[in-house]
């Protein structure tokens, strides 16, 4: 009955309504995948369900006719002429067009084409006996015309009816379509310009609805394209004379739904071209193939740099030597250095090869590709005073913080990730005794599987992947991370003036190399190159904007970030990637850095306290993603947060090489807000460097005081007496990660901004006597907060603001200023909940399985009680056993924490001591355990179990409250 009253209402759409229910009919098999969607809409064999979405009802048959007279106009001359129908299909149009053909058939030749034989059997079958004169064959249009063997260019008309957009690259598919048609031949489109939302529910189940890999030149979501996009698109790719047809109630604006589009290819001059490029392309790729052989063939690809496909440099003589010989041009010495790829020595010859060496090869088979470079979707610089966005971040810290999520969670719960020394990393030299008079040396926040990389992913070697610093091969990771967490497909990057910013201090793999007898190979020149932390991003994504390393020991991550915000403002680049990143692979800096009483024989950063004596060394590594604020919601990116102001400094002569100076830490903290832009009183937290010792803190904070004393004065505003500025350290849940120190306090403000809080600063029992906080603007940071906003005088809310500090120990000093991305429009209410669909991909089973299961944790992670209003989460197993070790170690003197399976009697404690145990828990996590606990729970482990098991019981103190 529905059916009946839907086409007695909608009689043009009853075709896509059929074709709609028998995808919903089967819809849940389809999306899991057991069913494919081809054996649902082609039944035994049927093509009826799908051939009657083009024909048979008022607007499909309106706009088939408008293909056919097109054709019929373009060949109706005594010498008729060749038409090709490109993805027939089901031979909806072709129909329109043999008819409207009929009277002039002998003169005229149709070639009925699709990639699939089952449509041309179905098409012999249905037009055979009629049309005997009806050529049928296989065509790929994504690849070479010439190689599947058509004639270049010899075609009068090429009609495609709702296929091209069924592509990778619309453009190179446009590039194919040229080849075949001869100069001046008309190319006549028909297809959907608009999104039906029925569509989703059927043609984008179809696989080649979602094989677009050129998103910018589509309709969002959609392999669609608008007649503004068909317009650019052709005239990009050289059709002339593009004129488009709509239904007569419809314009070309966004509520057209349909059109048929003409345009001409281009003259005979521009076919050449074509000619030239196909020959071109064809004669090196015979030649790059004849050097790699058939061992190394597998690795070719158009696109590729040659070295990168195995061939040396006694090799690209060889082949510049056979370029010589072919083309007759002397090409210079760094031609092949200049060009590196296939495609880009083609085009580069284009303009150089002799006519007659073109001519001699006419004669031969040819085949090229083409492959136009994109073209760069450049926009302006950003303005002097436009902020600039993040719009990507990745993360490795310690703890297991893998991504921003679960270093939140980390942050959220107050854990402390520092830990000893991972087995197998390093064995200490006989003079050094973790467990004895260099106690602590050994305790750090340690990343798991630095070892590891998908070296085939990034096109690497399995022995040049080897040789590589780790710190290279993290960067890699944390770059693709960032833009996809960014929503962008990296190769929309490519080619572009992006920049990469790294800040590195250390790079001590050589040092295991050595130890290997590997230092002598040839891959770790640029294995362990500092240069190429940055360089090989820029090379791997192929990025044309500034590339850059940058070493100013610990301020090293926020010198490059300032870098790239310069880069951005200056035009330099149009985006910029920022990363950082510190690994730990020999004992030697470690060892040096304990002799000069840098770090604490406690293993713990105690910034603030009392008890601070030293920092603990930590390994990770995170990377941003930058554009300006403009482009940013232009682009409708989702913004974690603006950097506003930047600024860093030297101090000049101090008391040591080393030593801090507090005048030339409060110029850089002042030069950074006053840049910004900000008053002094919106400031509402400050991440500080605090590697906590005795002496940098009180320094550090006093530097903070005179800072914002200046601001204060330059604002006319009058000096706070009570506190609105939290003061807090990462350092003190992940340890210092050294050169990444300055981005990781990045990303927890970020992070504090998206969620609205300030996590505690951890291990500060009593104040530094020596740092003075009453009667000023800053608090402690003691207890995880909510972070209100401020308002104005006119009661207007603010955005959120703060800064973050980086110290470096030879004087260079950073300070960057974040505020909170600006809020977008609200999205229209929903009504009711509706589901979603979450589509995954991946290029193997094991890596879908895993996003599926990165999916699942963060469904799971949002529906866990408090998580979503910032409440505790219950701690993980592995992190109880963690904090219960770390006390053990930290107060009771065990050198390596206790086994789990240590008995509380076997460390021969009394009351006195279960009493100090159980206070030390209450102090550092919270955790409010009864006196029973140790007698019910005799071992670490089933202590650790029943805190993850069980936390209500152990609820959560966040402490004594700041202002």
């Amino acid at each position: 009955a529905f059916t009946a009253g839907f086409a007695e209402r909608y009689p043009v759409a009853l075709g896509l309504l059929r074709f709609m229910a028998c995808c919903l009919g089967r819809f849940d098999d389809i999306l899991t995948g057991r069913v494919d969607v081809a054996d649902v809409l082609f039944q035994d064999g049927s093509m009826e369900v799908f051939a009657e979405v083009f024909r048979g009802d008022a607007v499909a048959d309106y706009f088939n006719g408008l293909v056919a007279e097109a054709v019929r106009s373009a060949v109706d001359r005594p010498e008729g002429g060749r038409v090709v129908e490109i993805g027939a299909g089901t031979g909806g149009t072709t129909a329109a067009i043999l008819e409207a053909l009929a009277p002039s058939s002998r003169r005229v030749e149709v070639t009925f084409t699709d990639i699939s034989p089952s449509f041309l059997r179905y098409a012999r079958k249905r037009f055979g006996q009629q049309h005997p004169g009806l050529a049928c064959r296989v065509l790929n249009i994504e690849k070479d015309v010439v190689a599947q063997g058509f004639e270049a260019h010899s075609f009068d008309v090429a009609v495609a009816a709702n296929v091209l957009h069924d592509t990778r690259d619309i453009e190179a598919t446009l590039g194919q379509v040229r080849r075949l048609l001869k100069p001046g031949g008309l190319l006549v489109l028909n297809e959907f310009t608009a999104v039906k939302d029925c569509l989703f529910f059927s043609g984008a189940l179809l696989h080649g609805y979602w094989l677009f890999e050129d998103p910018e030149r589509r309709l969002p979501d959609t392999c669609l394209l608008s007649v503004p996009q068909w317009r650019a698109v052709l005239e990009r790719t050289g059709f002339e004379a593009v004129e488009a047809f709509a239904l007569p109630t419809q314009g070309e604006g966004s509520g057209c739904s349909q059109s048929v589009i003409l345009c001409a290819a281009p003259a005979a001059t521009a076919a050449a071209q074509d000619d030239r490029s196909g020959l071109i392309g064809k004669a090196l790729e015979e030649d790059i193939l004849g050097l790699l052989g058939e061992e190394r063939a597998a690795g070719y690809a158009a696109e590729r740099p040659l070295m990168e496909m195995g061939l040396d440099s006694i090799e690209l003589v060889e082949l510049k030597s056979l370029l010589r010989g072919r083309f007759g041009v002397k090409l210079p010495p760094a031609f092949l250095f200049e060009h590196p790829t296939q495609a880009k020595i083609a085009k580069a010859l284009e303009a150089t090869v002799p006519e007659e060496a073109i001519q001699e090869m006419l004669g031969r088979e040819t085949a090229a590709r083409i492959d136009g470079d994109p073209v760069p979707l450049q926009g302006p610089p950003a303005a002097a005073d436009d902020a600039i966005a993040i719009v990507g971040m990745a993360c490795r810290f310690p703890g297991g913080a893998a991504t921003p999520e679960a270093f939140w969670e980390l942050l959220e719960r107050g854990a402390d990730a520092i830990r000893s020394l991972p087995p197998g990393r390093w064995k200490w030299p006989p003079f050094v005794d973790p467990a004895g008079r260099h106690r602590g040396i050994d305790q750090g926040g340690f990343l798991e599987r630095i070892d590891e990389l998908d070296a085939r992913f990034f096109r690497i070697s399995p022995k040049e992947a080897e040789l590589m610093d780790p710190q290279q091969r993290l960067l890699l990771e944390l770059s693709w991370e960032a833009m996809e967490d960014g929503g962008h497909r990296p190769s929309e990057l490519a080619g572009r003036k992006v920049g990469v910013f790294i800040g590195a201090c250390q790079s001590d793999y050589r040092d295991v190399l050595v130890a290997a007898c590997d230092a002598a190979e040839g891959y770790v020149g640029s294995g362990s190159a500092f240069a190429m932390l940055s360089n090989r991003l820029s090379y791997f994504l192929d990025l044309k904007g500034p590339s850059l390393t940058v070493d100013t020991a610990c301020s090293s991550s926020l010198f490059a970030l300032h870098a790239a915000v310069r880069a951005l403002r200056g035009g330099e680049c149009e985006q910029a990637l920022v990363g950082a990143v510190n690994l730990l692979c020999s004992p030697t800096i470690s060892i040096s850095y304990y002799a000069a009483g840098m770090l604490s024989p406690t293993g713990r950063c105690r910034t603030f306290d009392a008890a601070a004596d030293g920092y603990v060394r930590a390994e990770g590594g995170g990377m941003l993603l930058l554009k300006p604020l403009s482009r940013a919601v232009a682009d409708g990116d989702s913004i974690y947060g603006l950097v506003k102001g930047t600024a860093v400094n030297h101090g000049g002569q101090a008391a040591s090489l080393t030593a801090p100076k507090p005048e030339a830490q409060a110029d850089v903290v002042e030069a950074a807000w006053r840049e910004a832009g900000a008053e002094p009183d919106s400031a509402g937290y400050l991440e500080a460097h605090g590697t906590g010792t005795p002496l940098g803190d009180p320094i550090e904070v006093g530097g903070l005081t005179e800072a914002f004393r200046r601001l204060y004065r330059a604002a006319g505003k009058s000096w706070p007496q009570t506190p609105h500025c939290g003061l807090g350290s990462v350092k003190s849940n992940v340890g210092h990660l050294e050169a990444a120190a300055g981005l990781a306090g990045v990303i927890k403000i970020l992070l504090a901004l998206r969620h609205r809080q300030l996590p505690r600063t951890l291990h500060v029992r009593r104040l530094n006597p020596e740092i003075e906080l009453a009667g000023g603007p800053f608090y402690l940071v003691d207890r995880h907060r909510e972070w209100p906003a401020f308002r104005d005088g006119q009661g207007r809310e603010l955005p959120r603001r703060a800064g973050v500090s980086s110290f470096g120990f030879g004087g260079a000093n950073a300070h960057v200023v974040l505020e909170e991305a600006p809020q977008p429009a609200p999205a229209a209410a929903e009504g009711e909940e509706v589901a979603r669909l979450v589509p995954l991909s991946a290029r193997t089973r094991v890596a879908l399985l895993e996003r599926a299961r990165q999916l699942l944790a963060f469904v799971e992670r949002l529906d866990r009680p408090g998580t979503a209003a910032g409440g505790s989460a219950p701690p993980p197993l592995q992190d109880a056993l963690d904090v219960l070790r770390a006390v053990l170690r930290g107060r009771f003197g065990q050198a390596d924490g206790a086994a789990p399976d240590t008995e509380w009697e076997e460390l021969g404690w009394g009351v006195v001591e279960t009493r100090r145990f159980l206070e030390a828990l209450a102090e550092e996590r919270g955790w409010r355990l009864p006196s029973r606990a140790l007698i019910e729970h005799p071992t670490l482990q089933s202590l650790a179990e029943r805190i993850a098991r069980d936390p209500a019981d152990c609820p959560v103190d966040r402490g004594r409250s700041a202002p």
